[in-house]
């Protein structure tokens, strides 16, 4: 089974290569009660690659969040790269980074799956944590969890309300990767929002770091933010693309997952959240 999780997550890598106050205990509140526009119409475009997925948009002109496939749209999975967003606001929190451009000196032990190398070799050498976010660098965000004491991620989750809010199941630098850390793709679209408008606790520098590490693209009309993840744990593996656009007029969040029935569905992760987006008038 392992050997199968190497294989998947190595194609996958092919197509893809980017003290807060204590919250109360216990399940994350709710995460919106308003009308939801779930457009099964737009599910064709899983259908068409042909896997299972969910998206959530929230900050249309309507004022409705258009969620496609409720359902899964509350179903938790494994953060896994998606993480790096709120990983990286963190490092600057705790001053470990002052910048994107901060260097992360080589070598890099390497993240292993029976033994073998997952990741590009960029991320062997010196790294900026522009590129480590970028080529999805896991050892160098091991690294910065290494540097946190579990109580301070506990503390930071609770207050940011993000997914679950568990760190325990694994080691302290891999409970985002195969821990019991879990979010959904409402949870992730309820982040984002509250990162967008500067709702989290954190200093509005440390904000804009984050918005630089995440900027894809940038056009005349919108600037787009994006990070991919790869839930090598779950079966079928599940791939994540989440992020918001920002326009002039607003900013639009989302959060997308799909089932990666085959290695080669790493690429529609972003293809598919792209033609939905482009459909509804954002892209």
């Amino acid at each position: 089974m392992r050997h199968a999780w190497w294989t998947g997550f190595s194609l996958v890598l092919s197509y893809a290569c980017a003290e807060p106050a204590v919250a109360p205990r216990g399940d994350p509140p709710p995460i919106d009660s308003s009308p939801i526009d779930s457009r099964p119409a737009l599910e064709h475009y899983f259908s068409d690659a042909g896997t299972r997925g969910t998206m959530v948009i929230r900050g249309l002109p309507s004022g409705q969040p258009v969620t496609i496939n409720a359902e899964r749209a509350g179903r938790g999975f494994a953060p896994s790269s998606t993480f790096k967003i709120p990983n990286a606001l963190i490092a600057f929190e705790e001053g470990l980074v002052s910048s994107p451009d901060d260097v992360f000196k080589g070598p890099h032990a390497q993240f292993l799956l029976d033994g073998k190398p997952l990741l590009p070799k960029v991320c062997d050498g010196d790294i900026t944590l522009r590129a480590a976010f970028r080529n999805s660098c896991i050892p160098v965000f091991q690294e910065i969890a290494g540097k946190v004491p579990q109580g301070r991620y506990r503390r930071y989750l609770q207050s940011w309300r993000y997914g679950n809010m568990q760190i325990g199941g694994a080691a302290r630098d891999r409970f985002w990767l195969e821990g019991d850390l879990k979010i959904s793709a409402l949870q992730q679209a309820d982040f984002l929002e509250r990162l967008t408008r500067g709702e989290l606790q954190g200093t509005r520098n440390h904000l804009r770091h984050v918005q630089d590490l995440t900027t894809v693209e940038r056009t005349h009309d919108y600037v787009l933010h994006a990070k991919t993840g790869y839930v090598f744990t779950a079966s079928p593996a599940v791939g994540w693309y989440v992020g918001w656009v920002e326009r002039r007029d607003r900013t639009v969040v989302f959060a997308l997952n799909l089932d990666l029935v085959r290695p080669e569905l790493a690429a529609a992760r972003a293809t598919i959240a792209r033609q939905i987006l482009a459909e509804l008038d954002v892209l």
